[in-house]
């Protein structure tokens, strides 16, 4: 019912992130929730940076990649333990 994942994404590769939502996806129950955490401070004319020490994504392509995995944003909520925070659920079948 609920995925936390909290400074997870702020460590994953553009790849290895998508394969995380999807995964999210499928284990989430069809009305479950999904809070993840992003780093956003992605230079200029870019939306996914960084190394495995610290990676930072837009926040609308973050969405944009959730999305690609059928998970709807519910809620950004804002800065969480100096990250931005997002709810996302799984898209209705």
């Amino acid at each position: 019912d609920l995925v936390f994942a909290n400074s997870v994404f702020t460590h994953l590769l553009e790849a290895d992130a998508r394969h995380y939502l999807a995964e999210i996806e499928r284990v989430l129950s069809p009305r479950g929730h999904a809070l993840l955490s992003i780093h956003t401070n992605v230079p200029e004319g870019r939306h996914f940076a960084g190394t495995e020490t610290r990676i930072d994504i837009e926040p609308e392509y973050f969405v944009e990649l959730a999305a690609a995995a059928n998970l709807i944003c519910q809620r950004r909520i804002g800065e969480f333990c100096g990250q931005s925070l997002f709810v996302f659920s799984p898209r209705a079948s």
